[in-house]
Formats: C-alpha cells, sequence, structure tokens
C-alpha cells in the first residue's frame, strides 16, 4: 500500500495564459527531499482565453502525470467556492495555496512541510511584492504574519493548512463577496477554533502586484467586505457602516482629493483606492441591508474530512 501524499499543491486560475505556466514551472521543479511526495491540483474557473492550452501544453513535459490533476469548473462562483472545490479533490495531508499568477521559489514545499512536521496548524509564508516592471516593494508585506487590530492572519497567496483543520473549521467561507477577506476570515476561524497559526519565512513566494484596473476593482470588492467582517467580528471593527455614514465618508475622501489637486495638480494613488474603498462601503451598507444584513456563513461539512 503506497504511503499517504504529504501536501497537495493547489493553483486555481481564470483567464491567467499571460502568466500560469510561469507558476505551474514553478511547483513542478520544486527541490525536495525524495521521499516528499506531493500532487499539484489546478483548477481553471472559466478562462475566455489561452489558459486550458497552457495547462495542457504544461502537462506534456510533466514527468509524475500520476500526481497532478487539473479541472474545469465554469460555474463556480467566487475564489472561496473555488479552493474549497480544489481541497474537496485533494488527497495530501497539507494543503498549500498559492495564486496562479505569483511565483514561489523552489523550496516551497519543502519548506512548509519541514516547519509544520505533522504537526495541526495554518501556515502564512513570506510574500516578496514585485511591481509590473520588476521593481521590488519590500514594505507591501510583513516578514511575519499580516496583523490586525484582532488577530493575525495569511495571505492566501502564500499559506498551507492541515488537511483535517481546513475542514473541521469549513473552508473558506463562500457567502463572502468574489475578492475579500476570505484569507482573513478563515485564518480568525482557525484561530477561535483553538489551532494554532505561525509564519514559515522559508517558504517564499514572488507577488506580482496587480495593475491599476485590476486594483481598483479589488478595493471596490474589500470595502463591500469589510462591511461584512465588521459585522461578524465587532473586535476588528467596531464601526456600523450604515449608508449615512458611507456616504460621508466618500464626501471627506473625494473632497479631500479634489483639494489637493486643485493644489499640487496631481492625484495620490493611496487616496484614490480610499475613495474606491468607501463607495465599497457604501455598496455593502446597501447590500448587507435588509434580510441580507448578515448572511449565514457556507462552510463545507465536516465530513469531507
Amino acid at each position: 500500500m503506497s504511503s499517504p501524499l504529504q501536501a497537495s499543491v493547489i493553483i486555481c486560475v481564470k483567464n491567467g495564459q499571460d502568466f500560469l505556466r510561469r507558476q505551474l514551472d514553478a511547483v513542478t521543479a520544486q527541490v525536495t527531499n525524495p521521499r516528499i511526495s506531493y500532487e499539484i491540483i489546478v483548477v481553471d474557473n472559466g478562462s475566455t482565453d489561452g489558459t486550458l492550452q497552457v495547462i495542457q501544453e504544461w502537462l506534456k513535459t510533466v514527468r509524475a502525470n500520476g500526481l497532478v490533476k487539473t479541472f474545469s469548473q465554469p460555474h463556480l462562483k467566487g475564489i472561496p467556492t473555488v479552493r474549497n472545490f480544489a481541497a474537496q479533490q485533494a488527497e495530501g495531508n497539507l494543503l498549500l495555496f498559492c495564486d496562479a499568477d505569483d511565483e514561489v521559489s523552489d523550496s516551497w514545499v519543502q519548506a512548509y512541510i519541514d516547519r509544520l512536521n505533522g504537526q495541526e496548524a495554518l501556515a502564512g509564508g513570506l510574500i516578496e511584492a514585485y511591481d509590473s516592471a520588476g521593481a521590488a516593494h519590500p514594505g507591501l508585506f510583513p516578514h511575519s504574519l499580516i496583523q490586525t487590530t484582532y488577530l493575525p492572519h495569511v495571505g492566501n497567496c502564500n499559506c498551507a493548512v492541515s488537511r483535517s483543520i481546513f475542514f473541521a473549521v469549513g473552508g473558506y467561507d463562500q457567502s463572502l463577496p468574489t475578492y475579500g477577506f476570505e484569507d482573513v476570515d478563515f485564518s480568525w476561524r482557525v484561530q477561535e477554533a483553538g489551532f494554532p497559526i505561525i509564519f514559515v519565512e522559508e517558504a517564499r513566494i514572488r507577488f506580482q502586484m496587480s495593475g491599476s484596473t485590476a486594483s481598483f476593482r479589488k478595493k471596490f470588492l474589500l470595502g463591500k467586505g469589510r462591511v461584512l467582517m465588521a459585522r461578524r467580528y465587532p473586535s476588528y471593527d467596531s464601526e456600523t457602516y450604515s449608508v449615512g455614514y458611507c456616504t460621508k465618508k466618500i464626501i471627506r475622501v473625494a473632497s479631500e482629493i479634489i483639494h489637493k489637486f486643485r493644489k499640487e495638480r496631481t492625484f495620490n494613488r493611496r487616496e484614490l483606492s480610499v475613495l474606491v474603498a468607501s463607495f465599497g462601503n457604501l455598496y455593502g451598507a446597501l447590500f448587507y441591508s435588509g434580510k441580507n444584513r448578515q448572511p449565514a456563513r457556507e462552510l463545507l461539512p465536516l465530513s469531507e474530512v
């Protein structure tokens, strides 16, 4: 009888023809102990570009084809749902998550396996940010877990979790917005359930920063998600995010931007991001009202373990 897989590397992608191959090659070329066994799971979430062709070409170069699983799931809505689906297909004792547009270091898998070494825990690795021009942005992520006013959390782009813990807490919450806060919510539920969360500096990834359009879209969704997170975790954010509060915030931030532009003839990207997030707050205040004020979490059953 073959020994169980130590790890499952999970990559979810949509329209990643321009960057997916880099990450696929990185997870394929891991330098590991000969006794280490891991599988790679790739889930395409309805790509309309050449992503499927990239996956097919990559499969021709993979030696251990038996340890690779690919799925096409165009109808799944939101990254929490796609990641949960992938986890349900996984056989590894440790689930490793990375994003399709980043690049893991060649010792990424081994670092997580060595550090956890059978320990039931959630772990986050070192995230090294780079922009599209290749310039490093060392201050974007900390050399530690990501701290908040409530509890620390890992980033979904670089994390590992024991399979047993993942299903014990119900995986990612599928009722959250299609982007934003699913890793924060997951990390907090893991800690509230009494499981440890640790930082593994040796598990490094090269993080690709989003372009302006994608970044503003993410800021809007994060603004929407923050409203729901504040209602579920008042220790994190005690603001009620009423329609009136959100409207006043938009007016205040917009006025500050206009005043600065008149004075300096320039826009500050950070201030614009705050304005976009404020519109997301307002949308969230309207969306999570009445019956939808705090939708029930959509979690995976414990029986999936």
